[in-house]
This record gives structure tokens, sequence and C-alpha cells, in this order.
């Protein structure tokens, strides 16, 4: 992997993480990330 791969999985990893503190689901964070303006750009 270059760099800003392994950039975008690092801040996907700490998404994860932030989502699971905030009591929400991993499969309902897909749903809504997914979809999301931020994970289009």
């Amino acid at each position: 992997m270059i760099s800003i791969e392994l950039q975008l999985c690092d801040i996907q990893g700490r998404l994860f993480k932030l989502s699971a503190q905030r009591g929400i689901s991993s499969a309902e964070f897909i749903k809504v990330f997914m979809k999301s303006a931020t994970a289009k750009a």
C-alpha cells in the first residue's frame, strides 16, 4: 500500500472506533457512512 492508502485505512479505523464508543453498531455505521458525502469524496 502507498502512504495515502495507509492513511485512509487509519482514518476509517478511527471512525469505526468512535462510532462504537458512541454506541452505534458497525452495521448501522457502515450503512450511514457509505451513503454520506464524506464517503463519496
